[in-house]
């Protein structure tokens, strides 16, 4: 189950978000929120398995610096995550790498010192594909979405199931399965 906001997420919202997840038999869900849901406090009390940072990229003028972006997400990660996840080819990495988990930091991208490395990408009119490795292992994972993100989400959900012990095989399947349409959107 996924709950997508780029606003800040209203308290009552999550809870019937996690109770129709928890009466789905949900073992995990993904939020993705905006750090104004983290500074309010919304999250205090849940446990945060995962933390994952994909990209700084500011959009509008009164957008922070990555510095004051890192300080506000720094929240996030005061709440003891199991693992974060981090774009080493973001151009901020540096400023986010300061961000570990309890039991571990993945990094993902096309850079060699990334944890779930993209060896191979192709962008195509109605899709992506990619080829990853994690550890020994190389697999393909492929899109309907398009657009070079396509390639960086690809491999962010990725490190995402190598964090949660999920076998290559199922997240080339879970990618590939992939309905944004399906996603819970808050409200704006």
């Amino acid at each position: 189950d996924i709950l997508a906001s780029e606003e800040p997420i209203k308290i009552c919202k999550l809870h019937k978000f996690l109770s129709n997840a928890w009466k789905a038999g949900s073992n995990y869900v993904v939020v993705t929120a905006p750090a104004d849901s983290i500074n309010n406090d919304i999250f205090y009390g849940l446990p945060i398995y995962v933390a994952a940072l994909t990209n700084f990229v500011p959009s509008k003028l009164d957008d922070p610096s990555a510095s004051e972006y890192a300080s506000g997400e720094s929240n996030l990660f005061k709440m003891n995550p199991d693992f974060v996840i981090l774009n080493h080819d973001d151009t901020h990495y540096a400023d986010f790498s300061e961000f570990a988990g309890t039991e571990g930091t993945i990094s993902y991208g096309a850079d060699r010192f990334s944890n779930v490395r993209i060896t191979h990408s192709k962008l195509y009119k109605m899709g992506a594909e990619a080829t990853l490795n994690i550890g020994n292992t190389s697999f393909t994972v492929a899109t309907f979405l398009s657009g070079e993100t396509s390639i960086s989400y690809m491999a962010a959900a990725a490190a995402i199931a190598d964090a949660l012990h999920i076998i290559p095989d199922k997240i080339a399947e879970g990618i590939a399965n992939y309905d944004p349409d399906g996603i819970t959107k808050e409200a704006e």
